[in-house]
């Protein structure tokens, strides 16, 4: 099931009342129209009548009932609580799938991947990589592998954009919010992770994202972030409230 909710924000350049239907929760295979939206970069983006488009970033949930994925997006600016949110995200999904559910669905629930992510894009990488049949701890431990050697790329966010028969093609953006294109062979999926990386280390809770290594946790405000995730809109200011974007 599928979670639509109304909105009407003020557009940043004209002021005038935007309204349009956000998605709150996607069942992936259900909503497609979704699906490409986000690999179109127009997720939950709104467009005011004097052109310009706006980005609605809020906590969305998507699961994949096909794949057995269950994920919790977070905006990017809650990444610092990564920690407390990859454990909310698993507490929800043990609470809504594993004790809640029906029995059909409990006796499946150590089958499924639980995922922690933080933005729009890096919702749209998992999906893509998904979609593509990649196995998103080798594409991380890959993301490793790139950045080696690679200073200008320190504490980039590396994300996969498109995948063919031999090649990944990423698009990296760097702190100084520059983006760079870059492709790689997709044989660097079976490097494993480099040598100072311990097996298990990605994996080992729903943040499945290289950034954990370079991103220090701090702890999530206490009362900020309710159990299940997806009825909470957070923006760089009050955590609580959504965060309007203009599109670039």
């Amino acid at each position: 099931m599928s979670t639509l909710a109304p909105v009407t924000i003020g557009c940043p350049e004209c002021g005038a009342a935007i309204s349009g239907q956000i998605v709150i929760c996607a069942n992936l295979p259900r909503l497609p129209a979704a699906v490409e939206a986000l690999k179109a970069d127009r997720f939950n983006q709104l467009s005011c009548g004097c052109g310009k488009r706006v980005r609605y970033q809020r906590a969305v949930a998507a699961v994949d009932f096909r794949r057995r994925l269950w994920v919790y997006c977070w905006p990017r600016t809650c990444e610092r609580h990564w920690v407390d949110l990859a454990r909310l995200t698993e507490g929800a999904f043990r609470k809504n799938m594993a004790i809640q559910a029906p029995a059909m669905i409990r006796d499946q629930a150590d089958a499924w991947l639980t995922r922690t992510v933080f933005g729009y894009e890096a919702l749209r990488e998992k999906v893509v990589l998904w979609e593509a049949g990649l196995d998103d701890v080798q594409v991380e431990q890959a993301k490793l592998w790139m950045l080696r050697g690679q200073p200008r790329w320190a504490y980039a966010r590396f994300r996969l954009r498109k995948v063919d028969a031999e090649h990944l093609y990423w698009e990296i953006e760097r702190l100084d919010r520059e983006r760079d294109l870059a492709k790689t062979a997709r044989a660097l999926l079976d490097q494993g992770p480099p040598p100072d990386v311990l097996p298990g280390a990605l994996g080992c809770d729903p943040f499945v994202d290289m950034r954990r290594f370079f991103v220090e946790p701090l702890p999530a405000p206490e009362g900020t972030y309710n159990f299940d995730g997806i009825d909470v809109a957070t923006g760089g200011g009050d955590p609580r409230q959504p965060r309007i974007l203009p599109v670039r």
